[in-house]
């Protein structure tokens, strides 16, 4: 998706700030991860499980909600994200 108007940005409420440290010892992200401690995001989203992960447009709208794992890398999703990326009409950067 190199070249394509997307972010990923991870929320943990779960764990503080030096358990997230270790455990990016252990796998490399290159993606931000913000933390919620008080569960202030996942209230005003109406989030009630874990894993949960969501796809917003770039006009902020909720097009997708998945609860639970997902491969990411699977073809037909990647297929699906590059669409929305792109947006109308297959152009980058609308």
């Amino acid at each position: 998706m190199a070249g394509l108007p997307f972010e990923i940005l991870a929320v943990n409420m779960a764990e503080d700030e030096a358990t997230i440290r270790d455990f990016l010892t252990t796998i490399r992200l290159d993606f931000p991860i913000l933390l919620d401690r008080e569960g202030a995001a996942l209230k005003r989203s109406n989030v009630f499980a874990f894993l949960t992960s969501y796809v917003v447009d770039r006009d902020g709208l909720l097009r997708s909600g998945v609860f639970g794992a997902i491969d990411w890398q699977d073809a037909a999703v990647l297929k699906a994200l590059t669409a929305l990326a792109r947006g109308p009409a297959g152009v980058a950067g609308r």
